[in-house]
């Protein structure tokens, strides 16, 4: 579970704080929250190296880094947690908390609004008629002078649209004279914990031979329902028909079909992942990346309940 949560620049200025140790001295959490930067920054310039976890001997310490921003999110965490958790929630965090204090970049206001009301059919239509434009003068032009293209118009806008969503990696941010109000942040702590979910079911389904996943829950408790209404009941109704027929909890099932298989695994009571596997491909290459999301899963599970009860 989280014990320490410590968001910094990469000189050692603190810019969010969170204890959920109660007894730490706020004294000896920031010396040792100062003390890991150090070991990062000297790591880092010395040997070439980025120190991004390390254990104790009864915790461990997870650090990820945001080149463009120069910030670092620090996490301590059980041992039990594990590595691929520790960065897994300390990405997810880095990456809110650069979104809501992001400073705003030097493109003007009126261009990021004239373009950010411009839907996708007006974006077409528009890169459609350039496009016919240069084609025209090509075949006026023997010299084809060169132009926007409407694969280049589109990329353009794109680049907008980083712009005015703060997703632009090539732009350095300056969070040194950025105030921050850990108040504000640390409401939105328990809806980062929610999303969690979707990376790591976006990072299963980008397996090869895994054509897609769900994560279903029924009743109050679970995670959330990351499926369509009509495929949810269906899923549903063939967990708790197992269930009843294993009169108990179903841990595993597998359906095998024509070229596919369907995998659910039980990740807690009434939270289920299923999986539609493609029968042809190495079951070794897709039971690792189950087997590495259930464990994901479960820890995320356990800390929105370790969340509700605080």
């Amino acid at each position: 579970m989280l014990q320490l949560i410590f968001i910094t620049t990469n000189t050692g200025v603190p810019k969010f704080k969170k204890s959920l140790i109660t007894d730490l001295d706020r004294d000896i959490f920031l010396r040792l929250s100062n003390l890991i930067v150090t070991l990062f920054v000297k790591s880092k310039r010395e040997i070439d190296y980025k120190l991004n976890h390390f254990e104790l001997s009864n915790r461990a310490v997870t650090i990820v880094e945001n080149i463009n921003s120069k910030l670092l999110c620090i996490l301590m965490h059980d041992l039990s947690d594990g590595y691929e958790f520790g960065k897994l929630v300390a990405e997810e965090i880095l990456e809110r908390f650069i979104s809501t204090f992001r400073p705003s970049t030097s493109l003007s206001t009126k261009a990021l609004y004239s373009n950010s009301f411009k839907n996708k059919s007006q974006v077409l239509h528009e890169a459609s008629n350039i496009e016919k434009s240069n084609n025209n003068n090509n075949t006026n032009n023997n010299t084809g002078g060169v132009g926007n293209t409407e694969q280049e118009f589109l990329e353009n806008h794109r680049h907008l649209e980083d712009l005015t969503n703060g997703n632009d990696d090539s732009i350095e941010l300056d969070f040194n004279g950025v105030n921050v109000d850990e108040k504000i942040f640390e409401a939105k702590l328990a809806e980062i914990y929610l999303d969690l979910v979707y990376p790591i079911i976006e990072e299963l389904d980008s397996v090869r031979g895994i054509q897609h996943s769900w994560l279903i829950e029924s009743g109050d408790e679970g995670i959330l329902t990351t499926t369509k209404p009509q495929l949810e009941a269906d899923l549903k109704f063939l967990v708790n028909n197992c269930d009843r027929l294993l009169n108990g909890v179903m841990q595993t099932l597998t359906i095998k079909g024509t070229g596919k298989n369907i995998q659910i695994v039980t990740v807690e009571h009434k939270c289920h992942l299923v999986v539609l596997i493609e029968a042809n491909v190495h079951p070794e290459i897709t039971s690792r990346a189950i087997h590495k999301a259930v464990f994901l899963l479960k820890k995320v599970y356990a800390l929105r309940k370790n969340i509700k009860v605080q």
